[in-house]
């Protein structure tokens, strides 16, 4: 395959919409990132007429279909292997004592990246937040890139 390169602004996009109904993969052939929601794998894997569908969604089926069989599509980082709530550990570690305590009992138990972004916000660490994410996420997609040989462009 050729040398592919790609931005690192729509790598980490991707990464930001990725959810448990979207899948995102990446173009090999193009770089393009793609979105495909879980509801088009059945619609692309069945027999059905899609002239019933509008033109925009038999676009999207024959997408998922195309990803499912053609080995060009390498899928994203799942969200295990980006480990956010590590992140998040690490970055409540790395605040000053009174921050620290009131982010990590923010992570303890269910709903703990929803209370994080709370407290983030309460404490006025948002920006340091987020910049520390994105610098974590660019870490991880450069090593990603590097695996399968692609540029990045920042």
């Amino acid at each position: 395959m050729s040398h592919l390169k790609v931005k690192l602004s729509d790598l980490i996009e991707g990464i930001d919409f990725q959810s448990d109904n979207l899948d995102v993969y990446l173009n090999m052939k193009t770089g393009e990132v793609i979105y495909i929601e879980d509801e088009l794998y059945s619609l692309a894997d069945s027999d059905r007429d899609l002239s019933n569908y509008p033109e925009w969604q038999q676009e999207s089926i024959k997408l998922a279909d195309e990803v499912m069989y053609e080995d060009y599509f390498e899928p994203f980082p799942s969200k295990y292997e980006i480990n956010e709530y590590r992140m998040m550990e690490i970055f409540s570690y790395s605040m000053e004592k009174e921050i620290k305590e009131r982010l990590l009992r923010a992570i303890n138990g269910r709903g703990a990246f929803r209370r994080f972004k709370d407290e983030v916000f309460e404490l006025d660490v948002r920006e340091d937040w987020f910049n520390y994410r994105e610098e974590e996420l660019k870490k991880l997609l450069k090593k990603w890139c590097q695996t399968l040989d692609i540029e990045i462009i920042e």
